[in-house]
């Protein structure tokens, strides 16, 4: 999904549509151990503005995704909506990168900004790599309402990181 500069008008420019789900999953397939699998592309309903040394792009994404329960282990389908704000900022000179360690500011070249892979990352980050639901009083799951025995509930719905490791069948110094 490419973006021109100059075709942006200046009551903004709305990006309203799919992006590609396969892209998506190939990108997540790229990390090791990764067992997060996107159900639906991704829909995106954004406003792109001008800018003076740029475009700012806002709006929201909606899709949905399917991950292991880190407490149950079950596969479980969950929705993702959220709102995205970045910006789009050429350099003042080649050399010099004063964005560089800004958030949510994408440094680009030229007149086209391709903003599938920046929007791509933006998707990937809303993540959590350990789906951790948490649990009622009862120590239930708040997801599937099963009792969790194998991973014990601490205080504020906190679980150990070596429970963990043992409901994957990790084994540590303790076990």
């Amino acid at each position: 999904m490419k973006l021109r500069l100059s075709k942006i008008s200046a009551t903004g420019l709305p990006i309203r549509g799919p992006i590609a789900l396969d892209a998506l999953n190939k990108r997540m397939s790229e990390a090791p151990d990764n067992e997060i699998v996107f159900l639906s592309e991704p829909e995106l309903d954004l406003m792109v503005h001008k800018q003076v040394q740029g475009a700012e792009v806002t709006g929201t994404v909606t899709t949905s995704y399917r991950q292991p329960c880190g407490r149950c282990g079950d596969e479980l389908n969950q929705p993702l909506h959220f709102k995205l704000r970045l910006e789009l900022k050429r350099p003042h000179s080649p050399e010099e990168n004063e964005y560089e360690d800004d958030v949510g500011i994408h440094i680009f070249d030229g007149e086209d900004i391709d903003l599938e892979d920046i929007i791509q990352e933006h998707i990937i980050l809303q993540l959590s790599p350990i789906l951790l639901p948490p649990c009622t009083a009862k120590g239930a799951c708040t997801l599937c309402d099963r009792p969790q025995n194998n991973a014990p509930v601490a205080e504020k719905n906190t679980v150990l990181l070596g429970d963990l490791l043992k409901l994957k069948g990790i084994k540590t110094s303790d076990s």
